[in-house]
């Protein structure tokens, strides 16, 4: 295949949503078995029948539910208000948690009902910024297809019946020393959960725990002190990228550069990687290298600086430099700079890079609770099962039946043993295999604790009362003891402090710790590195899904829709090949191939990637489900297939077939070049203004700047093209997922895209992000061309949309040079579950099919900012719109362009700022700055 199209294609980024959720009939059969009586009277009854008949008085998730669970009381404001009126916000300090770590958030509440997360602004993890996951997992509470109630043989069972069974497994624990039970879980970070492990082993001293952690090896035992490093040199270790250990290694990546664009010291970074990632397009220079490359490269460094006599390696001239380079620049750097190995590479690797730090005197990374020590891992377990000796298995929160290895063979050995008891948001794939299935409480709707990344303890409080019939993994375990207490009191009995610090700890989400609290956390070595020695075929990268991570965010529609950060697909997943492979073997986009590594093949369409390396075929996990949640159900190909326990994330000796067949992909955004328009803008140094844009002449007329004047800027600098923002304003602004079918037609409906594009060579591009909300420009051409008027500007300077004067012409977006208008073609809220309704902002309209809606600046906030300021008889304090607030590296600043003091009116008064198509003259109140090359001061 020829690609020289990679260098002259354009493209519009086109945004996808999900075909509509509808209404499970598992309410409707409660009902029948509940009130056998109403049903025959009322026949075909509807929802509303039900509701009149009960007086009002049950509501849905009342019906749905089973037993009553004890109020539980939920302490208190972070800012009480002074007094409480009906419609009030309530914010609340608590976590969510991801691969064992937590991630600070302040719950929004509205009457109960949780609407928003934003990051703990006090968190030293957090800073008041959050990902993409985080957000999402507001949705991930509210999601209709979690496991309601407990289920026994794949038949609706009680908790009653559950308590039972444990009883008599209790009995023969108890004579037996816990002989034969077995524990499994993912990865903990939660002190309380590692305290109630410790006591059931006290009690049961033959039992064993073991964890199940399918992405050990994606992130490294600390987190980087990139604030501090002003040379950095990276062998595929992705420490801008999504996990958990995003949002402060973003952080503090984010300062470290911003002293640079003052000229305060260098913010260099060398990188080394097989398949392009978030930390590559940041790179001062970025070097495309297969796996097997990565340790012959680490090698040669620790030659170079002294650390080793390792022989150097025969290197091409591209390589030669790139080493000559980033060893300059460590030496020169000598205490401020970082070498990191991604931990998908062995140990020796590992320690490697930690020997290069001391020989030039680094500082030591951050130790982050990355996973648990004192517990087995899965093959253990298996061995256990396979030989018979384990009579009861109970995992919590994990699905090793999905993401195991298929060598390990979890499944078969699963099946022998004769009690299974599983846990879980859903009857997954574990489920489907066990005796025993429990719903278990979303982090949101329970009581806990966990660690952050920075080490830090942070109490997890619920936002809400659950209204399943559920029960938190603590309650869980409390019960296989014999106990049941209430969820508070469990937590709050494993921390020993005072009232005032539990208080306390309930305003900020910060523990005090205890003063047994044992600080020594490791890791659990299961990382394998890609074997060096040459074999014939393909070398696959395999690595989590940047969107829906290792599949347990794949039911989550706000993920499943969000274009993934460097192919801008959405809802598959794909055999991601280099161009040049592509033209060596004939290869076109949507070409399905079968992809073979010795026995283990799986079948998925091929998206050419530029910047991969030439021989390596990259593929994502968590795709191809086949458990009951039906959003997740059959999409994509389940790249685990791919995997072995030896190898689990480099595999060598590929081949790809090609099937004759197409499968079409969502794709948001080609692979395009600039297309003749600089809409990213470079300077070569700091401080170095952009050329001055030639005055234009107008037919508007001009108009007077009163305060308040809303603008953006955005700094292309900062940006790392996390996705965060995306996901905040779908949140923020209830906006509709359409599916893949629509977005194949252009009718996605996100307010804000984030655009990726290339220049240069296709095996070796450089890369960029952009986001894109509205403009809101001054002289804006929507306005004049809506024959309703439906689009109008505001005093205050904001482009609006009149939803109920739109028609649905749709001239305006064919008169916006930026395209940041979306066209609500279908209904895609009218059959939504009212568990998706319920995570709906009420201070933002649902709008209606055949309307045009846009970024707004969050106007809900501004507007609530107004009467605030209004009622206390103030000015206008800061407003932060839902992008802003999210950002990890603050590279957008929204407010008053008015005020000379504000932090948007200082951003644009830099050097950088500019225009997007300034030749449209329309004077859009959102501008750029532009990036810096390099991260070195001009001599």
């Amino acid at each position: 295949m020829n690609t020289g199209h990679l260098s002259g294609a354009t493209g519009r980024a086109f945004w996808q949503g999900l075909d509509q959720l509808v209404e499970t009939p598992e309410i409707r059969e409660e009902i029948d078995r509940r009130w056998p009586g109403l049903s025959a009277l009322a026949g075909d009854w509807q929802r509303r029948d039900i509701l009149k008949c009960l007086g009002g008085t049950l509501a849905l998730a009342g019906l749905a539910g089973c037993e009553a669970q004890p109020d539980e009381e939920a302490l208190p404001y972070v800012n009480p208000p002074q007094g409480t009126q009906p419609g009030e916000d309530r914010f609340y300090a608590t976590a969510v948690e991801l691969d064992g770590i937590g991630q600070p958030v302040i719950g929004k509440t509205r009457e109960g009902r949780p609407i928003k997360l934003e990051g703990n602004p006090d968190h030293p993890a957090s800073g008041g910024a959050t990902d993409a996951f985080a957000q999402a997992q507001l949705l991930s509470l509210y999601d209709p297809d979690r496991s309601g109630a407990p289920v026994r043989k794949g038949i609706p069972a009680t908790w009653g019946a559950f308590t039972a069974t444990l009883s008599d497994l209790r009995m023969t624990l108890d004579e037996s020393s816990g002989s034969g039970l077995r524990l499994l879980t993912g990865p903990v970070g939660s002190p309380t959960l590692l305290k109630q492990i410790a006591m059931l082993h006290s009690r049961w001293p033959s039992m064993r725990w073991h964890v199940h952690a399918p992405l050990a090896g994606t992130r490294p035992p600390a987190a980087a002190p990139l604030d501090e490093v002003e040379a950095m040199v990276s062998f595929d270790d992705d420490v801008l990228g999504p996990g958990a250990l995003q949002t402060i290694n973003a952080q503090n990546w984010a300062k470290r550069r911003r002293a640079f664009q003052r000229g305060e010291g260098d913010a260099l970074l060398y990188v080394a990687e097989p398949a392009p990632t978030l930390t590559g397009v940041a790179a001062t220079d970025r070097l495309v290298a297969g796996p097997r490359r990565i340790p012959q490269l680490l090698r040669a460094l620790s030659a170079a600086v002294g650390a080793e006599d390792s022989p150097l390696e025969r290197m091409t001239t591209r390589e030669r430099k790139w080493l000559e380079d980033a060893t300059k620049a460590l030496l020169t750097h000598r205490g401020r700079g970082l070498v990191t190995v991604g931990a998908f590479y062995a140990a020796e690797a590992q320690a490697l890079a930690a020997a290069i730090n001391r020989q030039l005197g680094n500082p030591a990374p951050t130790p982050t609770p990355a996973s648990n020590p004192d517990a087995e891992g899965l093959p253990a377990l298996i061995e256990a099962m396979r030989s018979g000796e384990t009579r009861a298995v109970m995992v919590l929160g994990s699905n090793p039946a999905y993401s195991a290895a298929p060598d390990l063979g979890f499944a078969d050995a699963y099946r022998r043993v004769p009690l299974r008891i599983h846990a879980g948001l859903h009857r997954d794939e574990t489920a489907a295999l066990s005796e025993w299935h429990l719903p278990l409480a979303h982090l949101l709707e329970s009581w806990s604790d966990v660690r952050c990344a920075d080490g830090s303890l942070t109490l997890v409080q619920p936002l809400v009362r659950p209204w399943l019939d559920i029960r938190s993994r603590h309650q869980l375990l409390a019960m296989l003891g014999g106990e049941e207490p209430e969820g508070r009191a469990l937590l709050r009995s494993q921390h020993s402090i005072s009232d005032e610090d539990w208080q306390a700890a309930l305003v900020s989400g910060l523990l005090t710790e205890d003063a047994s609290a044992s600080t020594d956390r490791q890791t659990m070595d299961t990382r394998r590195g890609p074997a060096e020695s040459a074999r014939e075929g393909l070398d696959v990268v395999i690595r989590p899904d940047p969107c829906i991570h290792d599949g347990q965010f794949a039911n989550n529609p706000w993920l499943q829709e969000l274009p993934k950060p460097l192919t801008k697909l959405t809802w598959d997943n794909a055999v991601h090949v280099s161009p040049s492979l592509a033209e060596r073997e004939g290869l076109e986009n949507e070409d399905l191939v079968e992809l073979s590594i010795g026995e283990q093949s799986v079948t998925g369409p091929i998206w050419i990637l530029p910047g991969l390396a030439r021989d390596t075929v990259l593929v994502h996990l968590g795709y191809g489900r086949n458990a009951e949640p039906r959003i997740s159900r059959g999409v994509g190909f389940d790249a685990y297939r791919l995997r072995s326990a030896a190898e689990p994330w480099h595999r060598s000796g590929a081949t790809i077939r090609k099937l004759g067949r197409k499968y079409a992909l969502a794709s948001t955004q080609r692979h395009t070049t600039m297309a003749g328009h600089d809409f990213v803008r470079f300077v070569d140094a700091p401080g170095k203004a952009l050329p001055p844009e030639p005055p234009r002449s107008s037919f508007y007329p001009p108009q007077d700047r009163t305060s308040p004047a809303w603008g953006m800027a955005i700094d292309l600098d900062l940006c790392i093209g996390c996705n965060a923002c995306v996901s905040a304003c779908v949140a923020e602004n209830n906006i509709p997922m359409v599916g893949k079918d629509q977005v194949a037609m252009g009718r996605e409906m996100h307010w804000l895209r984030v655009d990726r594009y290339y220049r240069g060579p296709p095996d070796d591009p450089e890369q960029v992000f952009q986001p894109v909300p509205c403009m809101h420009c001054e002289n804006a051409p929507c306005e004049m061309g809506c024959p309703v008027n439906a689009t109008v500007h505001s005093p205050d300077g904001l482009n609006l949309q009149v939803y109920n004067r739109c028609i649905g012409t749709r001239t305006c977006s064919a008169y916006c040079p930026y395209k940041v208008r979306r066209f609500n073609w279908l209904d895609y809220t009218r059959d939504d579950p009212p568990e998706t309704r319920a995570a709906r902002n009420p201070e933002v309209t649902v709008r209606a099919r055949g309307v045009m809606e846009k970024c707004t600046y969050c106007i809900q906030r501004i507007e609530q900012e107004k009467i605030a300021s209004d009622i206390e008889g103030r000015a206008m304090g800061e407003v932060k719109t839902a992008c802003q607030q999210v950002c990890p590296t603050q590279a957008i600043v929204f407010g008053d362009i008015a005020q000379e003091d504000s932090g948007v009116s200082k951003a644009k008064g830099s050097p950088r700022d500019y225009d997007l198509l300034p030749e449209a003259n329309t004077r859009p109140r959102t501008t750029y700055a532009a990036r810096v090359r390099g991260g070195k001061r001009k001599a």
